[in-house]
C-alpha cells in the first residue's frame, strides 16, 4: 500500500508542476511588461516556487495524512552526514568533478544559467543558489525520498530503484536526450547509494553541488556573461 501511494503521490506532484509551469497563459502574465531582469528573476521563483510546493510541501502533507512512517524512513537529520561523511565526501566530490567538466560543453552552457541574463552581481547569484537549494530539496524528497523509501519499504531494493529511475528519466524528456540519459545513470546511482546510507541529505547535497557548480562556472565562461566587481 506505501508503494502505491508513494507512486502516486510523485506522479500528481510532478505533473502538476509541470503544467502549471509551462502554462502559456501563466507564463506570458508574469514576464509582460517588466524589464527583462526583473521578468526572469520573476519566472525563476516562480519555477522554483512551484516546485517547492508542488513537489515538497503538498506531498508532505499527503505523506503525513496517509504514510506518516515514511518521514523516518527517510533519514532526515544532520546526524546521517557525519556517519556516512566518506559517502557525503565521495558523492559530492564526484558531482562537483563532473559538472565542472560538463560545463565546459557548448550544449550546457546554451541551458545554463537559467535566467539568461548578461551581468551578474553576488546578490542575484546568491538568490538564485537559495532558489536552487529550496527547490532541490522538494525534488529530491519527491523523488528519493517519497517515490524511492515509499517502493522500498513496499517491492524491495531493485523494483524500487526501477521504478525510480523510470520515472525519474521521463521527468527529463523535455529537457532533452543528454539530460534524460544522465537522468538513467545518476538515477540508478544515487538511488542505490541513498537506500545503502538510509538517508536523502545524500543525494539533495550532492544535487545542490551540481546545479550550482554548473550555474556559477558557465556564467564564469561565457563570453556573453560576466561578473560585475563590486565598487
Amino acid at each position: 500500500m506505501t508503494g502505491t501511494i508513494s507512486i502516486y503521490i510523485a506522479t500528481a506532484g510532478y505533473i502538476l508542476y509541470f503544467f502549471l509551469i509551462t502554462e502559456k497563459g501563466i507564463r506570458d502574465r508574469i514576464l509582460s511588461a517588466a524589464p527583462q531582469l526583473r521578468e526572469r528573476l520573476r519566472f525563476m521563483l516562480f519555477q522554483r516556487g512551484a516546485g517547492v510546493l508542488f513537489m515538497g510541501v503538498l506531498p508532505a502533507i499527503a505523506v503525513w495524512i496517509c504514510c506518516p512512517q515514511l518521514f523516518a524512513a527517510m533519514g532526515i537529520r544532520a546526524g546521517a552526514i557525519v556517519e556516512h561523511w566518506p559517502w557525503f565526501a565521495g558523492g559530492m566530490g564526484l558531482m562537483y568533478l563532473l559538472s565542472s567538466f560538463g560545463a565546459r560543453q557548448p550544449d550546457t552552457q546554451a541551458r545554463y544559467p537559467e535566467m539568461q541574463i548578461p551581468e551578474w552581481t553576488g546578490s542575484l547569484f546568491g538568490i538564485s543558489a537559495g532558489a536552487w537549494v529550496a527547490y532541490l530539496a522538494a525534488y529530491e524528497f519527491l523523488f528519493r525520498g517519497v517515490l524511492l523509501f515509499g517502493c522500498y519499504e513496499a517491492f524491495g531494493m531493485q523494483a524500487a530503484i526501477a521504478i525510480n529511475v523510470s520515472l525519474y528519466a521521463f521527468a527529463h524528456i523535455w529537457k532533452g536526450w543528454r539530460e534524460t540519459l544522465g537522468s538513467v545513470v545518476f538515477g540508478v546511482l544515487f538511488s542505490w547509494a541513498t537506500l545503502h546510507t538510509g538517508t536523502v541529505l545524500l543525494p539533495f547535497l550532492a544535487h545542490c553541488i551540481t546545479s550550482i557548480n554548473t550555474e556559477y562556472l558557465c556564467i564564469r565562461w561565457r563570453k556573453d556573461m560576466v561578473f560585475l566587481k563590486r565598487r
